[in-house]
């Protein structure tokens, strides 16, 4: 065996599970090194995960500690084996339920808006101001490290390439160098996005602000694809394309169409440079659907039209070679670089999202009947025969976590004194009620799953996410972390935030 190449192997081991593999690795000497070869088992991991779990020391008991040969004769584990076998250990802990939690300081804003800049940056975005923690550790806030416009509120911060953070105000956009140690981030320009050229000013106070009609303002809709923004006013037609690293304007895209129609909304996919646009035509009742690709700025041969007969609000999403475009009750799954249609689902109540390749949304049987339950399924665009059943539920909500859990709210009625104390309570008190008397508490259980390859739905014993039907999850890239929020007053809104740390 040993005079074999290893992409022999490599072609071997496509077709072996990992507990087949790890066999192959215990038979011998030779077969540990060949089976523990680099080139079988990178494939295995996932690539951007790889690196940040190498570099970032574990503070979730148990450790992980890499394995140590056994005898000094035996070679060391192969630097990819060893990151799958990390990656095994961030799923155990989500799967069991083990994390670190800690609590932020509440924000004086009502109801402020956190996401993650980078796996370890947080950011907590109130109105036109972006405050910015640092929680590799302990979370440390870094105060505002950036200067915005004041008259505007902020649509969008993120990070894009190696150290370049975008902010988008309005029509206006703002690109800064993100450095790790510094308490101000320099601006590198400023753009408003349906102007020929970015403003030559170094700082947003020296710069004369456009004025806007009134209801020119909060009307944009926009997409940023790698260094790419895509920008346009709603109900314009005209999509206006820039380079980020730069701060040219590439284009201005006019929507072409046999009739007059207005864009309404754009939706970027993370797996392409495409863009889905969402357009009106001028007599509301008809909608087309484009898709544009930000690298050859030109929209693709794809075209879809159909009717809204009702008032539910549309939503779509553009993921791999695939689109989904619920409307009404109806969700119709494309492949949009064949044009095919491919899919049609039925009296669909819940919008579609994207979790492991998978287009997951909620199906009612009985639209009238509100009591009945609903089902939750997931649909393989690339095998759009084998829909998989996820669970039975009574509601119509469900979020996705980084891309690889979902969570879906189950509304529990319970019966409880309203003289009790509601601390560490799961939902809403009916504050109505006279003291002493028995209310109902009402709240929603918030179960977290993972979809395995094979086996399908696989429920986690996380319940760090039971939380009032206001709370929110975000995870980072990394899923080694995540942000969730609850209201601890029923009267005073006052809002607290929580660090899950699964690394």
């Amino acid at each position: 065996m040993d005079i074999l190449p290893v992409e022999i192997f490599a072609s071997i081991a496509q077709y072996l599970s990992i507990d087949e593999l790890v066999t192959c690795c215990s038979i011998c000497k030779s077969w540990r090194e060949i089976f523990g070869h680099d080139l079988l088992w990178r494939s295995r991991c996932d690539q951007s995960l790889a690196e940040y779990l190498r570099k970032t020391d574990s503070i979730v008991e148990p450790h992980f500690v890499s394995l140590l040969p056994d005898s000094s004769t035996l070679s060391p584990i192969g630097e990819w084996r060893l990151s799958y076998m990390r990656q095994i250990h961030l799923w155990e802990n989500w799967r069991l339920g083990r994390c670190v939690r800690q609590q932020f300081d509440s924000s004086e804003s009502a109801h402020p808006q956190c996401t993650f800049l980078t796996d370890d940056l947080v950011l907590r975005i109130y109105g036109n101001s972006v405050g910015v923690w640092d929680v590799y550790k302990d979370p440390s806030d870094l105060s505002e490290p950036m200067c915005l416009f004041p008259q505007w509120d902020v649509d969008l911060c993120q990070m894009f390439g190696k150290d370049k953070v975008v902010v988008v105000q309005n029509i206006a956009v703002l690109v800064f160098s993100y450095e790790v140690h510094s308490t101000m981030w320099p601006l590198d320009f400023v753009f408003f996005f349906n102007e020929p050229e970015k403003r030559p000013e170094k700082y947003v106070e020296d710069m004369a602000m456009p004025v806007l009609k009134e209801d020119e303002s909060y009307s944009i809709r926009f997409a940023v694809v790698g260094n790419v923004f895509v920008g346009c006013q709603k109900n314009e037609q005209i999509m206006h394309v820039w380079n980020l690293e730069t701060g040219q304007k590439l284009k201005e895209e006019i929507l072409s169409t046999n009739v007059k129609c207005s864009i309404k909304e754009l939706y970027h996919s993370k797996t392409s440079q495409d863009i889905l646009v969402d357009a009106c035509e001028e007599n509301g009742s008809f909608y087309n659907f484009h898709v544009y690709n930000v690298n050859r700025l030109e929209f693709l041969p794809f075209r879809s039209r159909h009717k809204l007969y009702g008032i539910i609000s549309k939503k779509c999403c553009i993921h791999g070679d695939y689109i989904a475009i619920r409307l009404d009750f109806n969700l119709y799954i494309y492949n949009y670089k064949t044009c095919k249609l491919i899919n049609i689902f039925k009296k669909v109540v819940a919008d579609p999202q994207v979790l492991n390749d998978l287009f997951v949304f909620i199906e009612s049987p009985n639209l009238i009947d509100f009591r009945s339950f609903n089902m939750l399924f997931a649909c393989d665009p690339s095998a759009p025969d084998k829909d998989r059943f996820l669970t039975r539920l009574n509601t119509q909500r469900f979020s996705v976590i980084g891309g690889k859990f979902y969570i879906y709210d189950k509304s529990i009625k319970e019966t409880v004194s309203s003289g009790d104390s509601d601390a560490g309570s799961t939902g809403w008190r009916d504050l109505r009620s006279k003291r002493g008397e028995k209310s109902v508490l009402e709240y929603f259980e918030r179960k977290v799953w993972h979809i395995h390859k094979k086996r399908g739905p696989v429920k986690t014993k996380s319940r760090v996410f039971w939380y009032r039907e206001t709370a929110n999850v975000v995870a980072n890239k990394s899923c080694t972390r995540v942000i969730s929020s609850n209201l601890t007053g029923h009267l005073s809104g006052e809002e607290q935030f929580w660090l899950h740390t699964f690394w």
